[in-house]
């Protein structure tokens, strides 16, 4: 399959143009662009809105009635419940790892396996989430799916 792309300020978005035998290949090419392309409104910390996308987000975390969304650097105040993300966020690779916690799988980094069967997952950022015994099922699940670790 050969790609070619040009530039035209006067188009907004992003048009393709195949041959029906690349179906299959185009198909994963528009899922690839609508994940990356996902946004979801919030709130950052000094009060102002704006959007992050869906793979910048890192996990997602409820503490004290309150849903915090963090990327690689920074923490915002979402505009819904855990709930509703811990749902809707399924089938973008997000997975629930503990009570309060729904990481993305497109950034963990490793999974740690202790004696004690305790999981540990390093994320890109060298950030570190626990494993409840609860949620470790499918955090193995994902393991098992991607083949990352």
């Amino acid at each position: 399959m050969e790609v070619r792309y040009s530039k035209d300020n006067t188009i907004r978005g992003i048009f393709i143009t195949y041959n029906e035998k690349e179906r299959d290949s185009i198909m994963k090419l528009k899922s690839f662009f609508n994940y990356h392309l996902q946004q979801i409104k919030v709130r950052t910390t000094d009060g102002r809105y704006c959007y992050v996308n869906i793979m910048d987000i890192y996990y997602i975390e409820s503490l004290d009635g309150r849903c915090l969304i963090y990327d690689k650097t920074k923490i915002y105040f979402a505009l819904d419940r855990f709930q509703n993300y811990k749902t809707g966020l399924r089938r973008q690779g997000f997975v629930q790892c503990n009570k309060t916690q729904i990481v993305n799988t497109y950034h963990m980094r490793d999974i740690e396996i202790y004696k004690d069967c305790q999981r540990i997952i390093t994320l890109d950022n060298e950030e570190i989430l626990l494993v409840s015994r609860r949620y470790k099922q499918d955090i193995d699940q994902y393991k098992q799916k991607l083949r990352l670790f």
